[in-house]
């Protein structure tokens, strides 16, 4: 499924993803990596996007395996528009530094960027 352009959104803020799941007898939360691969999809079809919140850090993120997630095509965003990303409630997971270092290297116009430790 082809997702819509989204010309006129500049601001977007993530919010926690989580999802629930019945494991022996009990309901458990867990956020899915695959969210970050949804997200540069969504990315790439958000040509103006200049700010970019992630509300929440990747605590639950149960799996190491998040290769699938890298970029194949740079989104026009990250080239020409986004200069404000915020990390709330930062765990310091190794997913979330990629994710960091990967937005430095490829948002070429980007001011700020804010990290906020989860404590």
């Amino acid at each position: 499924m082809k997702l819509p352009l989204y010309h006129n959104l500049n601001h977007l803020e993530v919010l926690r993803a989580s999802f629930h799941f019945r494991r022996d007898g009990y309901f458990e939360d867990n956020v899915q990596c695959w969210i970050v691969k949804v997200l540069f999809d969504f990315l790439q079809v958000s040509p103006n996007l200049e700010s970019l919140i992630f509300d929440e850090g990747f605590s639950n993120c149960k799996s190491n395996n998040y290769d699938g997630w890298l970029m194949d095509l740079i989104p026009q965003c990250l080239l020409l528009h986004l200069k404000s990303i915020e990390f709330r409630g930062f765990f310091g997971k190794q997913i979330e530094k990629d994710l960091v270092r990967l937005f430095l290297k490829n948002a070429k116009v980007l001011q700020r960027v804010r990290i906020t430790i989860s404590g």
